[in-house]
């Protein structure tokens, strides 16, 4: 994340905005070009070498064919959005599709082999090495290029290594066999894979049509800082989940008590980090981004109150896909985008934050529903003891939030590195109380790994 922090004090809101564009609209060809491939691949434990070379080279057809069809595009959105830099750039989106396209069936295979260390350790060495590139030319004053150059080196490395470690082989030999097989289960995904794209784009696509590029920039960022405790903390778990849980999929029971575990370790730290970016919100902003960035400081906390939500919910999607039921992902997506597209149109009428305001409130609602069919749908059994599980979370939050607000009232003037430090303190020691007092410590030991004991 301190790239992205790097590149925010190097470059503009202005650049930023035309960049979150290009990723929303390039976001969604690749939607149309992967199809749920990736997910196939980890859930049908049968398909042979064979079958995963018809795989990859049917994804290589489309990320060339909808690459090429976002050159074209690139007129429309350059209308739309009133700025040629659309056009000029296509040329470098067209590979963004391609590259984002050919990465799926190898990272599947690997993420099915539960060879998690490798796509980690992947995912990492490409995003510093395009990240390091990326701040050099933004450096050397290439502005939008520089993020356009950082998203394809990031891929194209993904791509080099991934193919290697999953060995897919490339053979003349096309069949169209698997992808009949696969179908019924992809089709699902990708339906949810399109419907999700716009309940999570259509807030940035219309910002940056009636709102500008400067404010959208801003939004941009403050969602993107907001997702990044949700990222830390799922960025192990939700692509382990799919593949691990895949193995029970016909032991609902084991499934579900394991579920419930992680989503109350879930629970405990997320909605605590929560209360602690809304009422540190501004230092973050400050000590992140610099005061160019000003702007994002409450679009960053309103924001920042669905963060315990986002947090469960990111889990839900690899338990449908375990247990085969992408349709059942594909029903609760319909709602949460009807949820989120309605705050979204409401909100933008009055400005940047009361629309933050919309997505932030859709998201949390959004809640209720996706458990809801989850637990009913998946695991047969209601939802009660799941929200009964979350009452002691939510106390340590309030209580946080609630601290942070009134140490607010005292620290007045004082430099936001000192005002962050005590907010850190004091959150620390309410969380450390109420995790003690709640009696939630012990039930926190049964479900973290213990250290083996040195004979």
């Amino acid at each position: 994340r301190s790239i992205s922090a790097i590149l925010a004090r190097l470059l503009s809101p202005d650049e930023f905005g035309v960049m979150t564009i290009v990723i929303t609209f390039t976001s969604f060809m690749h939607i149309l070009s992967e199809m749920g491939l990736g997910p196939a691949v980890v859930q049908f434990r049968d398909l042979d070498k064979s079958d995963i070379s018809s795989l990859f080279l049917f994804s290589l057809l489309l990320g060339g064919v909808f690459g090429t069809g976002f050159v074209g595009l690139s007129f429309i959105i350059s209308i739309l959005y009133e700025d040629t830099i659309y056009i000029t750039t296509s040329p470098l989106m067209f590979f963004l599709v391609f590259l984002s396209t050919a990465v799926v069936v190898p990272s599947g295979i690997l993420r099915r082999e539960q060879k998690f260390k490798i796509v980690g350790i992947t995912e990492v060495v490409s995003h510093v090495i395009a990240g390091a590139i990326a701040i050099l030319l933004a450096y050397l004053g290439a502005g939008i290029y520089a993020l356009l150059v950082q998203q394809i080196l990031s891929r194209l490395t993904s791509l080099i290594i991934l193919f290697r470690f999953s060995k897919v082989e490339l053979t003349k030999a096309f069949s169209w066999r698997p992808i009949r097989k696969v179908f019924s289960f992809s089709a699902y995904q990708f339906g949810f894979n399109t419907i999700n794209y716009f309940a999570r784009n259509l807030d940035k696509l219309l910002a940056g049509r009636f709102l500008g590029s400067g404010l959208l920039g801003i939004y941009d960022r403050a969602y993107r800082l907001m997702l990044y405790p949700v990222q830390y903390l799922t960025f192990v778990i939700t692509p382990v989940l799919h593949p691990v849980f895949s193995e029970y999929q016909n032991n609902k029971e084991v499934m579900l008590n394991t579920y419930m575990k992680l989503l109350k370790v879930l629970a405990i730290i997320g909605f605590p980090i929560t209360a602690f970016l809304i009422g540190t919100g501004e230092e973050i902003i400050l000590l992140i981004y610099g005061n160019q960035w000003q702007e994002a400081i409450p679009v960053f906390r309103i924001l920042s109150i669905c963060i315990g939500f986002q947090i469960l919910m990111s889990t839900s999607g690899s338990v449908y896909q375990a247990a085969g039921r992408t349709d059942l992902l594909f029903k609760s997506g319909l709602l949460s985008t009807s949820t989120i597209v309605t705050g979204v149109l409401v909100g933008l009428n009055f400005g940047i934050a009361a629309m933050a305001a919309g997505v932030s409130v859709a998201m949390s609602f959004n809640f209720f529903p996706v458990f809801l069919i989850l637990f009913k749908g998946v695991f047969g059994t209601g939802f009660g003891a799941f929200i009964r599980m979350l009452t002691k979370p939510n106390i340590i939050a309030f209580t946080i939030l609630g601290s942070l607000f009134l140490l607010d009232s005292i620290l007045h003037n004082t430099h936001f590195l000192v005002s962050l430090a005590l907010k850190l303190i004091t959150a620390l020691l309410v969380f450390a109380l109420g995790i003690k007092f709640l009696g939630l410590s012990s039930e926190l030991k049964k479900y973290l790994p213990r250290r083996k004991k040195s004979k």
